[in-house]
């Protein structure tokens, strides 16, 4: 502001609004990146969660026991219980979204059994002008974990 004192009244009067019309040109892009950072660290999370639920959804499977070996569909029982309790976080709809699925638990004849987790991202994208959507997250955030029982 001192150096504003220096100049003649007649560029003073220039000034007035510069800093609003500085603002309008930078505060999208300011936006722009806060938002991507957001977004994509809540992808983040979420992959890391759907990764670690699965991983704990095959443990839990470990510490089934059942006299005689057990049926898939016990194991798929107790996996879905502790996916669920792993997810408790999300919301009962991304819970049902991302257990649900013809390949959430799959054994082969080997006996390796793998859990898919997945659901659509928290926060979507969205459209800037000159940008395009912005961050451009996949459809479907998923996490994976295989085990050999």
């Amino acid at each position: 502001m001192d150096r504003m004192k220096n100049f003649p009244r007649k560029y003073q009067r220039r000034q007035h609004g510069a800093v609003a019309i500085e603002f309008v040109f930078i505060f999208p892009v300011f936006f722009a990146i806060v938002y991507a950072i957001a977004c994509y660290s809540l992808a983040f999370l979420m992959v890391q969660t759907f990764t670690h639920a699965s991983e704990d959804a095959l443990r839990a499977a470990i510490a089934v026991e059942c006299p005689g070996g057990c049926a898939e569909e016990d194991l798929q029982a107790t996996v879905l219980l502790q996916a669920q309790n792993s997810l408790a976080w999300l919301s009962p709809t991304q819970i049902s979204e991302a257990t649900s699925g013809e390949n959430f638990f799959t054994c082969d004849a080997d006996m390796l059994c793998t859990v898919s987790l997945s659901a659509a991202p928290i926060i979507d994208g969205i459209n800037l002008p000159g940008f395009g959507k912005l961050p451009n997250l996949p459809d479907t955030l998923s996490g994976r974990a295989s085990l050999r029982l």
